[in-house]
């Protein structure tokens, strides 16, 4: 028995499902902010401190957080 005929369709692409798994880590990747990105928001963070008691990798932390929130945008939370 043969595999059913596809038919194309236009305007919808078709991706084999290997290829799809490696288009969504990217697209995930696409939205994450880059290292130097990160290590200047941390800089940023340790300047602000003006020798307050933190660490780097604090710093770092907080920097990811903050980019992450940035570039995920407003979140629809409704309080009360």
């Amino acid at each position: 028995m043969s595999a059913p005929r596809v038919r194309p369709v236009i305007g919808i692409e078709v991706v084999h499902p290997a290829r799809a798994s490696d288009r969504a880590t990217s697209e995930v990747e696409a939205c994450k902010p880059s290292q130097s990105e990160i290590a200047r928001r941390a800089y940023e963070i340790y300047l602000k401190r003006s020798g307050r008691p933190g660490t780097p990798e604090g710093d770092w932390s907080q920097a990811e957080r903050e980019l992450e929130a940035e570039i995920a945008g407003p979140t629809d939370v409704v309080t009360e």
